[in-house]
Formats: C-alpha cells, sequence, structure tokens
C-alpha cells in the first residue's frame, strides 16, 4: 500500500468542465493504481500508467469517453 492523498480542487462553480471531467475520471476508478508526481509547490501531475506494470491506461480512459477535455478552463482564482 503506497498510502492515500487528498487533492484541492477549484470549485465546480469555477471551472465546472474541468472539475466534473476529473471527477468522473476518479467515480470510474481510471487513476487507481497511477502515477502522480508533484512537479512544483502547486502542480500535480498524473500520468495514465499502472505503477505495477507500467502498462499505459490510456485507452480505459478512452474506453470510458474519459479522454479529453472539450475546452480548456482558467480561472483567475486558481492559477497554472
Amino acid at each position: 500500500d503506497v498510502g492515500i492523498f487528498i487533492i484541492e480542487m477549484a470549485p465546480l462553480s469555477q471551472m465546472p468542465h474541468s472539475v466534473h471531467l476529473f471527477l468522473q475520471m476518479v467515480a470510474h476508478k481510471l487513476w487507481d493504481d497511477t502515477v502522480f508526481l508533484h512537479t512544483t509547490n502547486h502542480v500535480l501531475q498524473a500520468a495514465p500508467i499502472d505503477f505495477t506494470t507500467g502498462r499505459s491506461k490510456r485507452d480505459d480512459f478512452a474506453d470510458a469517453s474519459l479522454d479529453q477535455l472539450s475546452f480548456q478552463e482558467y480561472s483567475e482564482d486558481y492559477p497554472h
């Protein structure tokens, strides 16, 4: 067991499409057993790679139709 961590995201009202898509990915367990990298003070990158086997999970995201944003969102309250 490598542990659990909590991700603080922008409110759904600020970035509805991005937050909803990510929460749908989580609900479908697509991020389970994948790789997350902390790259700077506030940036967390996720890689759709099974950390135990090295297998890409990109097809799993595509099969669930959760593999891309329809458009990019930005909020001055949550810069990135």
